[in-house]
């Protein structure tokens, strides 16, 4: 089991930290240049697939933790 978890911790930490750094880091983009990213509401795609990333980190760690809680 033990090393099931560290895969899965694994996922989840590169899920939350990925995100949330592809977020941040996507402001600092040129925007004033020829083929720049399009933004939909201010945000780029890549910026909302951070949030994607960052929520899908959130519920993999609630569905572990409840399903875990039921093993028990």
């Amino acid at each position: 089991m033990g090393a099931r978890l560290l895969d899965y911790w694994f996922a989840v930490i590169f899920l939350i930290y990925y995100g949330a750094m592809r977020l941040l880091l996507d402001f600092f983009r040129a925007r004033d240049i020829m083929g720049a990213d399009a933004r939909y509401f201010g945000l780029t795609p890549g910026q909302y697939a951070g949030i994607l990333m960052i929520v899908g980190g959130i519920l993999l760690t609630r569905f572990w933790r409840r399903q875990n809680r039921a093993i028990k």
